[in-house]
């Protein structure tokens, strides 16, 4: 584990040992959600709007805690199909998962607006009172400074800017980091700590990026939680089908460890070796 610090090792082996006892009393809990989510999502596809809500009903009725992107969807489709009790069941859920009233001014037309509208203090003071909203905070921060860098990555590597080899690293690292952090004080983010994730210049409800967080962490030789993926999409905390993707997601070194990954990455774009 020489690209990780003992702190997340440590925090590693809970995590496994944890899912471990877990799983062995339970099936994949988010299995059966998902593939009622994506039956939905056919339906809807098919034009089969009747099975795609039943569907999305069923998804929801489970005891799973229901992602914010799929909420989202299903209330549109709702509002669409004219059903106006599965809407503001909708609207209540991502109300209280944190997503503003201002997302909600869309639906000021409808019959049900107006009673989610006097309720909606209620709504927000769950989100309040049940989330942890410091959390959430870091967990934003974290995710912008990684797409930053991965931006930053890949304007050098079209030789576009030109960024010092020590930096490329250290950022890097700095990114690593703040996961670990975040990781060690709270556990393996997920929408069911931070609540929803609401995006004002779109005015839409969006899942947090922490898969692709994961995806950069393996593309530059951090290959954390290797042996907890398929439970952490289990428990929610990653989307499914994202194994699929991480087994396929290699750097350019063969060996682990930001360093190492950033000098084969100079290697193969910098016609100068840095060593």
């Amino acid at each position: 584990m020489k690209y990780s610090s003992l702190g997340v090792f440590c925090f590693s082996l809970c995590l496994i040992f944890f899912f471990s006892q877990k799983m062995q009393s339970q099936d994949c809990a988010y299995a059966k959600y998902d593939s009622l989510v994506n039956i939905a999502r056919g339906n809807f596809k098919d034009k089969k709007s009747v099975e795609g809500l039943r569907h999305l009903r069923l998804a929801f009725e489970t005891s799973n805690f229901p992602r914010g992107e799929d909420l989202s969807y299903a209330l549109y489709k709702a509002r669409e199909s004219k059903d106006d009790n599965f809407a503001i069941e909708l609207a209540e859920k991502l109300s209280m998962g944190g997503i503003p009233k201002r997302f909600f001014f869309q639906f000021k037309k409808e019959k049900w607006f107006p009673n989610f509208d006097q309720n909606f203090q209620y709504y927000a003071k769950f989100y309040q009172d049940n989330f942890n909203h410091k959390l959430r905070k870091e967990l934003l921060l974290l995710l912008d400074k990684d797409s930053k860098y991965n931006e930053k990555y890949h304007k050098w590597r079209a030789h576009e800017i030109e960024v010092n080899f020590d930096d490329l690293i250290y950022d890097a690292k700095e990114v690593l980091t703040d996961f670990e952090k975040i990781i060690i004080e709270y556990g393996f983010p997920s929408e069911k700590l931070t609540g929803y994730n609401y995006i004002k210049r779109t005015n839409k409800v969006a899942k947090y990026n922490i898969d692709v967080l994961m995806i950069h962490m393996y593309q530059r030789g951090v290959r954390l939680f290797e042996n907890s993926i398929a439970d952490l999409i289990c428990s929610g905390a990653l989307p499914s089908g994202f194994k699929t993707t991480i087994d396929k997601i290699y750097g350019f070194s063969s060996c682990y460890g930001i360093e190492n990954e950033m000098k084969a990455r100079y290697k193969k774009f910098r016609e100068k070796n840095h060593k």
